[in-house]
């Protein structure tokens, strides 16, 4: 039987262990909320999907707001990339009683963030306030919507973590309700109205992305899972982008090592992830399929 005194030692020894694995967490919660990658190819991909006559087209027209947005949203993402190697560095340190020095420069920086992530939060809603009812753009007005919200909820992450250092550093129980939101003219939850429930409850719906993942894995092309699905080729690179992104699929088996390192060097010479001036940039040879998977591929890599 161990002695009480071997139990202390053993506590002892446990506390460097401790505080490492406490480092570890906050930095790894603090980087999140600062990642923007996420939130950049969402909207690449979005942008690369205006695709249509600008005449028949009333989302064609407003391709330019999207360019804008992109050109407004890059800056960010490197501001904040920047900023998450502060944060490692802060966190690594030896010093002990590092929690209030990064709560003061995480405030800093969500107030530097918030002003303008509700600015291009306001222009993305002020078109969906333009285009709702008009003949034609439901679905581009959801698209508008759900943009919107993933700028919402890259704040409210910020947010988040301002609460989770804050509560450590005064020793209470971390309380969601307790969460800044964002004061945004309507906030992320009355943007979309909840649907009624159906009296009979419905079958959860397989993700869309999981099932061209799956489908892939048993050895089918793209194209052939675009005719079984009845989907645009498009659609299912973006589905399997998906998967690049998250280390699931290679993307070699998708790009020759070649056009691979091109598209990496256009895109650190034009500075940007969006896919229209990368396509312009690298021409005829390079689908909007290909430019798509490497930039799910980069961003994983964090470059």
């Amino acid at each position: 039987m161990e002695t009480f005194a071997s139990l202390k030692k053993d506590e002892k020894d446990l506390q460097p262990l401790l505080k490492k694995e406490s480092r570890s967490y906050f930095n790894h919660f603090v980087a999140q909320a600062f990642d923007f990658s996420g939130l950049m190819q969402d909207l690449s991909f979005h942008i690369s999907s205006y695709t249509k006559d600008a005449k028949r087209s009333i989302k064609q027209q407003h391709q330019s707001k999207a360019l804008e947005w992109m050109k407004e949203t890059e800056p960010l993402r490197k501001v904040a990339d920047s900023f998450r190697v502060e944060v490692n560095r802060i966190i690594n340190t030896d010093h002990v009683n590092y929690l209030p020095h990064l709560l003061e420069r995480v405030n800093k920086a969500a107030g530097y963030f918030e002003p303008l992530i509700k600015s291009i939060h306001d222009h993305i809603r002020t078109l969906c306030n333009e285009i709702k009812g008009v003949k034609g753009a439901k679905t581009y007005h959801s698209e508008l919507i759900d943009l919107s919200n993933l700028y919402y909820g890259q704040l409210q992450m910020i947010y988040k973590a301002q609460t989770l250092i804050k509560t450590a550093i005064d020793g209470t129980e971390f309380d969601r309700n307790t969460i800044k939101k964002p004061d945004f003219t309507e906030s992320r939850e009355n943007i979309t109205p909840k649907k009624k429930l159906p009296k009979e409850k419905k079958e959860k719906k397989e993700d869309t992305k999981q099932i061209s993942y799956q489908l892939y894995k048993d050895g089918q092309s793209i194209k052939e899972i675009a005719k079984k699905r009845s989907l645009t080729e498009s659609t299912i690179e973006g589905h399997l982008a998906h998967f690049v992104q998250l280390g699931e699929l290679n993307v070699l088996d998708f790009i020759g090592q070649g056009k691979l390192a091109m598209i990496e060097k256009t895109i650190h010479k034009l500075d940007t992830f969006a896919l229209t001036p990368l396509k312009k940039e690298l021409g005829k040879e390079f689908s909007y399929g290909e430019l798509r998977l490497a930039v799910a591929y980069m961003i994983s890599q964090k470059v």
